[in-house]
């Protein structure tokens, strides 16, 4: 049997000890509480918001969803994904103000659009739950760890504490989602931090209620004809550039028009960029009519972040994204590959 509180306090967790033991405090002490995170909200936002959902339901707290943008159809089978409210001013003037604000999986103000300024107005207590670098996301209380697999494994640490390591009181409402998390940020448990405390941890979410299969089966096997059908259209479009270690899957807003699919079709599509034999880098690259819109991927020490950042984007060591507006699609695609060089020149090529 794992011994939670032992691994609690590993020196890795240490500096994240007082801050989830002050985040715990807080939560006891609100009543209301509004928990939210990021717009176009992925696997490990939804999941790490609903496990918190059904787990502070248990200390009879009242909690409201506030979202910038409506639940992916991916992600619309986890539990309480039905009691998620697309924020508008007339949600918030309908609901008593909240005790406490919980960001979950956000770094910057922008990704929460209008929630960020109106709880600013609220001036009442906040905490950021999230691991990715480049944060500008300030909050009265910052749970963060950019070394951190996914936000769902910052949560699993603040519920240890919470439940005061009686992990009866997690049940499938709580494992199910934390399982969605922890899967989709790590890549279906293949990118580099995912390590042992990971699967120690999901194995206590199966035990708990999560099953692997049918959330998989979910989240990566539900596609529209419209999805797979522009996923066709992307494949067919991939091109790599440096040698092969640079591979890039470009989309045309025509492609969506042709084939009467959605901007949040593509999620997941950038993977397919590494799967090529020798590819360091993956970008998929979208054009839409307000913007284009970039997920960067990367394999080894190479900084998909820093790559990003090349266009006002951030996020993590090997996944992050960016969005420009104002550009062309070829000269977006141009711009990757010239930025991507400085960080493939020294990079072996696999035969």
């Amino acid at each position: 049997m794992v011994n939670w509180e032992k691994i609690y306090t590993l020196p890795e967790y240490a500096p994240l000890q007082p801050l989830i033991q002050q985040a715990a405090l807080r939560i006891q002490q609100a009543q209301r509480i509004v928990i939210t995170t990021h717009l176009s909200a992925d696997g490990d936002a939804i999941g790490s918001q609903l496990a918190l959902y059904w787990a502070l339901q248990k200390f009879g707290k009242q909690c409201l969803l506030w979202n910038p943008s409506p639940v992916p159809p991916a992600l619309q089978f986890l539990p309480g994904t039905d009691r998620i409210q697309v924020f508008s001013s007339e949600v918030a003037q309908q609901t008593p103000s909240p005790d406490l604000v919980i960001f979950a999986d956000v770094s910057t103000p922008t990704r929460l659009a209008g929630i960020y300024e109106y709880v600013q107005q609220l001036r009442c207590p906040t905490i950021l739950i999230d691991h990715h670098t480049n944060r500008s996301l300030e909050a009265d209380l910052i749970i963060s760890d950019p070394d951190a697999s996914s936000t769902g494994e910052l949560v699993w640490l603040l519920l240890l504490h919470l439940f005061q390591y009686r992990l009866e009181q997690v049940d499938r409402l709580i494992a199910e989602p934390l399982y969605a998390a922890l899967m989709t940020d790590t890549g279906g448990f293949r990118f580099p931090r995912t390590d042992a405390i990971v699967h120690r941890i999901v194995a206590e979410l199966i035990d708990h209620g999560a099953d692997p299969a049918y959330v998989a089966e979910q989240i990566y096997n539900q596609m529209s004809v419209a999805k797979v059908r522009l996923l066709g259209e992307g494949l067919s479009a991939m091109t790599t550039y440096h040698h092969g270690q640079l591979c890039i899957m470009a989309l045309p807003y025509q492609a969506f028009q042709q084939h009467q699919a959605q901007p949040e079709d593509t999620e997941g599509f950038v993977e397919y960029t590494l799967m090529v034999k020798g590819v360091r880098v993956g970008v998929l690259v979208v054009e839409l009519p307000e913007m284009i819109k970039m997920s960067f991927r990367s394999k080894g020490t190479i900084p998909a972040n820093k790559i990003a950042g090349a266009f006002g984007g951030g996020g993590h060591l090997n996944a992050a994204g960016a969005r420009v507006k104002g550009w062309k699609l070829r000269d977006v695609v141009q711009k990757v590959i010239e930025v991507s060089a400085a960080y493939l020149a020294d990079e072996p090529v696999v035969r």
